[in-house]
């Protein structure tokens, strides 16, 4: 799960916002309540907008296999809108109105092995435990990845990693 501030365009209108590239398991897991269309992040060509950016650009939530496109280092990325959902409340600790799959991140796809080896980039990775008791074990697991951390942002040092539930 990579949160990061996207250029997109709109036939000649542009604008920014949040962008959520996630694997296709985000949507099982989380509740993202559907208007229209999937939640599946299968088909990467393909994104999910809120109904509040569709009201806000389009004009109406009925866009579906209408065109979005990202503008990424000045080149264009398009997408076809494949899902709606309705827009998290202001309580949620999910904000964004765009969530396409994870693959989309990668600009480069050659690129994407070291990209993810980069420990200087943050990205969140959300657990799923069958057993609640495990999340000591795997709390435990992460801490031989303290150095390696350190070594790639000596100005954002961790003294440890912890899992914390997300209910």
């Amino acid at each position: 799960y990579i949160s990061k501030q996207g250029q997109f365009r709109i036939g000649d209108e542009m604008f920014a916002r949040e962008c959520v590239y996630t694997e296709q398991a985000f949507t099982e897991v989380f509740s993202i309540e559907l208007v229209s269309g999937t939640v599946s992040l299968k088909d990467k060509s393909t994104i999910l907008i809120s109904d509040e950016l569709a009201v806000t650009y389009f004009g109406n939530k009925d866009v579906l296999g209408k065109s979005l496109t990202q503008i990424i280092s000045g080149q264009p990325r398009e997408y076809e809108i494949g899902g709606v959902f309705k827009a998290f409340p202001t309580n949620s600790s999910f904000r964004f109105h765009v969530l396409t799959s994870f693959d989309n991140y990668f600009s480069d796809p050659t690129q994407r092995t070291t990209i993810e080896n980069d420990w200087s980039r943050w990205a969140t990775t959300f657990l799923y435990l069958n057993d609640k008791n495990r999340h000591e074990f795997v709390t435990k697991q992460l801490q031989q990845y303290i150095k390696t951390q350190n070594e790639a942002r000596p100005d954002l040092l961790a003294n440890e990693f912890y899992v914390e539930p997300f209910v």
